[in-house]
């Protein structure tokens, strides 16, 4: 029989040492690419909460107010973290499906720009 190194491997699908890189590359560069949308989500969500409640405390302490100021700017800042949340998943989506629109066209050039 042959040597071991013509026989393509399974995961391989043929392709050569150079194209697996590549692909391998690709991959990981969509991988940290998701992981780090998927962290944004953290921070449009989080940001505006602790900024309402910097600044509510802020007001409070230099106007001699009560808390009640702390907690509206608080309940303000999450319904704004759920709009920048809510506003980045949808974009996620139909990222996702021009994206599997793509991958259905016979024309690549269309997706690549």
């Amino acid at each position: 029989m042959g040597s071991e190194d013509s026989i393509p491997s399974v995961n391989s699908g043929g392709a050569s040492p150079e194209r697996q890189e590549r692909r391998s590359r690709a991959i990981w560069r969509a991988a940290w690419a998701d992981a780090m949308r998927a962290m944004s989500l953290g921070w449009d969500l989080g940001l505006p909460i602790c900024v309402g409640a910097l600044i509510g405390n802020w007001l409070e302490r230099r106007f001699g107010l009560d808390y009640s100021v702390t907690v509206g700017l608080v309940a303000f800042g999450l319904m704004v973290g759920l709009y920048n949340a809510g506003r980045t998943l949808s974009r996620e989506i139909a990222r996702d499906r021009f994206i599997a629109e793509c991958e259905k066209e016979e024309d690549k050039d269309f997706c690549s720009g």
